[in-house]
C-alpha cells in the first residue's frame, strides 16, 4: 500500500513542501519537465533544447545541447585532465564511426588557435577539398586581382584571355586583416587554376613576398601556401600541379 506525504500532511498538501539543506531520492521514473531522469546527471530528451543555459534560458542561449534528430544514437564527448593536461573532444557514437562538424553562423569567422600561443598539429593528412569547406571564385579577365577573402575560400578559377596577364595577392596588410585572431605562424592554402589560354604571371601587394613558380600556363594549377611571418606580413610559396 502507498502512502503519499501529502495525504498524511495535510499543510504539505496545501502549502507545499520546502525543503532546506536536504537529499531527495528520485525514483528512475521521476520526469522533470517532461524529461525522464533515469540517474543523477543524465537526461533523456528528444527535444531542441534538452539543455539549454544561458542569461535568458533558451533564448540566445550559451550552450544548448540539441537531441532532437530522429533515432539520435551520435554526439559529442568532453574529457577532462589533469592539470596542464590535455581535455579531449570526440564523437560518440553506437556506429562504428562519426564525423564532427565544426561551424560558424553565416558569415563568421572561424578561428581555431587565435589566443593560444602552443603548435596546431594535426594527426591525419588534411583533404584538400572538404566538401562544403571551399568557396570557388571564378575570374574572366587577363589580369585578376583577388581580395584576400576569396583567397581565403580556397579555390580561384582563371579563365585568362587575349594575352599574358597576371594574377595579384592582396598586401600582408589586407591579408592579415581578413583573418579573425590571426596570429605569426598561421597559414593558409589556396589552389589557383589557370583554365584559359594564356600564361599568368602571379604577383603580390606590399608585405606579401613570393618563393618558388611565379609564370602558370594555359591549363595548368598552382599550389599557393602562404604563411604570416610577422605582423601584416605574409610569404607565399607556390608550387605547379597538372
Amino acid at each position: 500500500m502507498s502512502i503519499y506525504i501529502d495525504d498524511a500532511l495535510p499543510v504539505v498538501k496545501f502549502n507545499g513542501l520546502n525543503v532546506l539543506n536536504a537529499t531527495v531520492t528520485l525514483p528512475a521514473t521521476t520526469t522533470i519537465g517532461g524529461s525522464t531522469v533515469s540517474a543523477l546527471g543524465v537526461i533523456t530528451s528528444a527535444s531542441a533544447t534538452a539543455l539549454a543555459v544561458g542569461l535568458a534560458g533558451a533564448t540566445n542561449s550559451a550552450f544548448i545541447v540539441d537531441s532532437s534528430t530522429a533515432s539520435q544514437a551520435a554526439g559529442l564527448k568532453v574529457t577532462g585532465a589533469i592539470a596542464a593536461g590535455t581535455v579531449a573532444l570526440a564523437s560518440i557514437s553506437s556506429g562504428a564511426a562519426a564525423g564532427l562538424s565544426v561551424d560558424a553562423k553565416g558569415a563568421g569567422n572561424i578561428s581555431v588557435g587565435g589566443v593560444s600561443t602552443g603548435i596546431l598539429a594535426l594527426g591525419r593528412t588534411t583533404a584538400a577539398t572538404i566538401l562544403g569547406g571551399v568557396v570557388n571564385t571564378s575570374i574572366a579577365t587577363q589580369n585578376a586581382t583577388p581580395t584576400a577573402a576569396q583567397l581565403l575560400g580556397g579555390l580561384i578559377t582563371h579563365a585568362s584571355t587575349i594575352g599574358p596577364g597576371t594574377f595579384q595577392l592582396p598586401t600582408g596588410t589586407q591579408m592579415s586583416s581578413a583573418i579573425s585572431g590571426v596570429a605569426v605562424g598561421d597559414s593558409q592554402w589556396t589552389c589557383y587554376a589557370n583554365t584559359g589560354n594564356q600564361t599568368v604571371t602571379i604577383t603580390a601587394g606590399a608585405t606579401f613576398t613570393i618563393t618558388g613558380t611565379v609564370a602558370v600556363p594555359a591549363g595548368k594549377n598552382a599550389q599557393i601556401y602562404s604563411v604570416c611571418t610577422s605582423a601584416n606580413t605574409w610569404i607565399a610559396n607556390i608550387t605547379l600541379s597538372a
